[in-house]
């Protein structure tokens, strides 16, 4: 029967409810006069779970001079419908006439109720008790007033009235548990007068998981933190101070949830969040927890989601991903109501949290470098998933399982720097020694020597930075170059799911010294050294310097080119 709640309920033409039995007809179904029959019923955005169509009134359709749609000779299609009807309508127009109403008394007391109640009364109807002492709701019966049943697929699902009447089509509520991404349409009241298609009220959470694309080091805290999230993210994982250590990852998800959540008793939601392989939370990870809050649909009003270290779990990593967190949120429409917000305004409403990798660690080395360093393929980033579980609508039947939503992913990409280091024979050459630094002053690599085959590897790159890769140490007698400043872009998918590919590009005042080209997610920079004798590197200060050392030599030579004439003109 009713709560006190559901007389707040949607609109009939939101609701997608079409019932008008004596009055206009205000419904998403389109439908034409036809002669007794069988008639064709299309549920639209149907998901793949069972649809009934239970049939309600049998009567005589006419439409009068303003084409709105009116039934006459009503008589109910079964007692036990009849009794649904007589008792809801008498619990909720508070009128114990309907007792003894005849069929056509409670199809007009029906079309009597506002279009604010219309809603309500037909779930109340699909929730009715059909069964005496054994409670079962009227969209859970078998009976023979379910004249047709049919599984949503392609986002149809096509059900047959057998004649012209009222009827309500519910989704069984058995074949909704359990299904991912999947809830029971709110009931729709429909007239049936020919084929006639009708849109469902079905609405599920969805959940979508982000990263941060990276946040300036503060020393002194983290309101520098980048608020772009996304759905990937390229990460530097080096700190300030020439440290490879944690630098935090930050992921943030959101949940939607349903506008119908305010016709319901109650909705519990769970959000499971599991980390990159590799990754592990750390001890105190719980108790750094950051609340979560519900927020309106244009952010105007927030409500935070009080709970306790209680109310999340943490599991160990298994099968070669990291950690999950279990976070409980409990029932987030009592949240709301207990915040003051009424079933209609509840519409539009998600949960929305963050978390932060100061509490994230590599299980093995404790840091990120190795883990992210050893991910050499944009078809192999660092994955964290998310998904959350929901009590789907079922009419206020309480039973079967909780239902998830479609699992959702956030890419943590990192790049690598190989050099080549070669002579002006393209051969590979040795000696060489190489520090890597952000424009910041972070040094990612400081005097790296050479690999045997005269290479060097940074990693933990990303997009954006402008790094200078600096020759500290040059091979003997060979000419020192300039240092080389470059920046690597990356292309995201038009989904903006994935990173699909990178390149790179010297910046300002290009060295000519290096040629970039890519190997995946790898920036491959072949380094020529040509041959000669080193010279500075110092910029302009190393120019003027040769540049005046020029002019004194030419100064002293010509002073010597003078005596020496003089010498010879002066006789002895």
């Amino acid at each position: 029967m009713f709560s006190p709640k559901s007389k707040i309920a949607r609109a009939a033409c939101v609701a997608g409810l079409s019932l008008s039995l004596v009055g206009g007809v205000c419904a998403p179904a389109v439908q034409a006069l036809a002669a007794e029959g069988d008639h064709t019923v299309t549920v639209t955005s149907a998901q793949t779970h069972t649809y009934k169509l239970i049939k309600l009134f049998d009567g005589t359709f006419t439409t009068d001079a303003e084409g709105r749609l009116h039934m006459g000779d009503a008589k109910v299609s079964d007692e036990a419908v009849a009794k649904v009807l007589r008792n809801t309508l008498n619990t909720y127009a508070h009128d114990p006439k309907w007792e003894t109403a005849t069929d056509q008394q409670l199809a007009d007391g029906i079309a009597s109720l506002s279009e604010d109640e219309m809603q309500a009364f037909a779930n109340s109807v699909a929730a009715g008790n059909v069964g005496g002492e054994n409670y079962t709701p009227l969209a859970s019966s078998t009976g023979s007033y379910v004249v047709g049943t049919a599984a949503g697929q392609s986002g149809t699902a096509t059900l047959t009235a057998p004649s012209d009447g009222y009827y309500l089509i519910v989704s069984d509520p058995s074949s909704v548990w359990g299904k991912v991404g999947e809830s029971g349409t709110q009931a729709v009241l429909t007239p049936v007068a020919g084929d006639t298609t009708v849109a469902t009220k079905t609405e599920v959470p969805v959940l979508v998981k982000t990263v941060a694309d990276n946040f300036a080091h503060d020393p002194d805290g983290r309101e520098d933190w980048d608020k772009e999230f996304t759905k990937v993210s390229d990460f530097d994982i080096h700190n300030a101070g020439d440290i490879a250590n944690v630098k935090d990852v930050r992921y943030k998800v959101e949940v939607s949830l349903p506008d119908i959540m305010g016709d319901m008793d109650s909705y519990p939601v769970t959000v499971h969040s599991t980390l990159g392989s590799g990754l592990k939370f750390g001890p105190n990870a719980k108790e750094s927890w950051v609340s979560a809050t519900l927020v309106n649909e244009d952010g105007s009003k927030t409500v935070p989601i009080q709970f306790s270290s209680d109310n999340i779990s943490i599991l160990n990593a298994v099968d070669g991903v990291g950690d999950e967190m279990v976070l409980d949120f409990g029932d987030v429409r009592k949240v709301l109501a207990d915040a003051g917000v009424t079933p209609s305004e509840m519409g539009g409403y998600h949960i929305e949290y963050v978390y932060n990798g100061s509490r994230i660690i590599d299980g093995a080395e404790g840091n990120l470098d190795a883990l992210l360093g050893s991910r050499t393929s944009l078809a192999d980033p660092l994955v964290s998933t998310a998904y959350a579980t929901y009590k789907p609508y079922t009419y206020g039947f309480m039973g079967g399982e909780t239902n998830k939503t479609a699992e959702d992913q956030a890419k943590l990409y990192s790049y690598s720097l190989k050099v080549d280091k070669v002579d002006g024979d393209a051969e590979a050459l040795k000696g060489a020694k190489f520090t890597l630094t952000e424009a910041d002053g972070t040094v990612i690599g400081k005097d790296i020597t050479a690999a045997d085959d005269g290479t060097f590897t940074f990693t933990g790159l990303d997009s954006g930075v402008e790094y200078t890769l600096t020759e500290t140490t040059v091979p003997a007698g060979h000419k020192a170059i300039d240092p080389i400043k470059f920046k690597i872009a990356a292309t995201v998918s038009a989904e903006g799911d994935e990173i699909t590919a990178i390149s790179a590009t010297e910046t300002a005042d290009p060295s000519n010294a290096a040629t970039f080209t890519v190997d995946d997610a790898t920036v491959v920079a072949t380094v020529v050294n040509l041959s000669g004798p080193q010279m500075p590197v110092t910029g302009m200060a190393g120019i003027a310097g040769g540049i005046l050392a020029g002019g004194v030599l030419i100064a002293v030579s010509g002073v010597k080119l003078a005596r020496a004439k003089k010498d010879s003109e002066d006789p002895e």
